[in-house]
């Protein structure tokens, strides 16, 4: 095996559109249909619509009280004010405004939950567990691994380097997925912001990783298909970032859909087109984001 010389002791990776491609549609309504008839099964009657409005607003309410809890009341703004200045809200179908850049976080079993009470049911553990996995399901699109992805993280580990997971990602939803992909035994650490009730880019988070792992923060890069929470969130916490640019999850970033190729092979429910640097090829193809704002590859090995 080539051993190489590594720029960083430990890299940290971003997980859904960095590592895993995935979209889900919590929007169509046949979504809800499937899922107030799984509710109406176990005895509370919603419809379709009743349902998509009633989750909306308990996730708004379940936010509020994160941030309430968890952040002094005062919704944080992790950000510069650059970005500050070009916030975006998305309304949800209950006419909540979702800011992309608070940093609370909830955990999505207490909306589930909070769903059966608010019809007169008690739902034990299993049932809420089992109504959190259905509504991944039916809620995914697709979900794949990026290409090369266990090949370059084995290949970081195998040269001596700490690999480490820092997402915002709800554990019910996650587990799963990185145990069907196989990726768990790649990570000397996995960090889900559910579990702490705050997400990335809050420095809380990142501060969260470096304490749990002992990590030296200039010894770190951090990789992610965000600017914002994976780039800027990494540098205010002393890490170098990395922005990853998948050629097929930028596309449907800018809104474009992927089609959704089932014929050709990939790991995963649909096959990736995402074109790397060729089959010799020793990084991911990134835009690089550090203090001198230059343009190169992430040097994974």
């Amino acid at each position: 095996m080539r051993e190489t010389k590594l720029h960083y002791d430990n890299y940290i990776f971003d997980l859904y559109g960095t590592l895993i491609d995935i979209r889900t549609d919590e929007e169509d309504i046949n979504v809800w249909e499937k899922m107030a008839l799984l509710y109406w099964y176990h005895g509370a009657d919603y419809g379709a619509e009743e349902l998509r409005e009633a989750y909306v607003t308990a996730v708004c309410e379940a936010l509020d009280a994160s941030w309430a809890e968890h952040s002094g009341g005062v919704r944080s703004r992790f950000i510069s004010a650059q970005a500050a200045g070009e916030i975006t809200q998305r309304r949800g179908s209950a006419g909540k405004v979702f800011r992309e850049t608070d940093t609370s976080e909830i955990r999505i079993e207490a909306v589930f939950r909070r769903l059966y009470a608010d019809k007169g049911v008690c739902p034990d553990e299993e049932l809420v567990l089992w109504t959190c996995r259905i509504f991944r399901i039916v809620t995914t699109v697709y979900i794949r691994l990026f290409p090369r992805v266990k090949e370059r993280l084995r290949r970081l580990r195998e040269n001596g380097a700490r690999v480490y997971l820092l997402t915002n990602a709800q554990r019910v939803f996650t587990e799963n997925e990185l145990r069907i992909f196989g990726l768990e035994p790649y990570f000397d650490g996995i960090l889900m912001s559910s579990d702490v009730y705050f997400k990335k880019p809050d420095r809380r988070f990142y501060q969260h990783l470096i304490d749990t792992y002992g990590l030296d923060p200039p010894r770190c890069l951090m990789s992610g298909d965000d600017a914002v929470c994976d780039v800027e969130g990494a540098r205010n916490a002393g890490m170098d970032g990395f922005l990853v640019r998948h050629k097929h999850a930028s596309m449907r970033r800018r809104g474009q859909d992927s089609g959704g190729d089932m014929s050709a092979p990939g790991e995963g429910f649909c096959a990736s087109h995402f074109k790397g640097g060729g089959a010799d090829s020793e990084s991911i193809p990134v835009r690089c984001t550090d203090t001198g704002h230059t343009e190169r590859k992430v040097p994974l090995v």
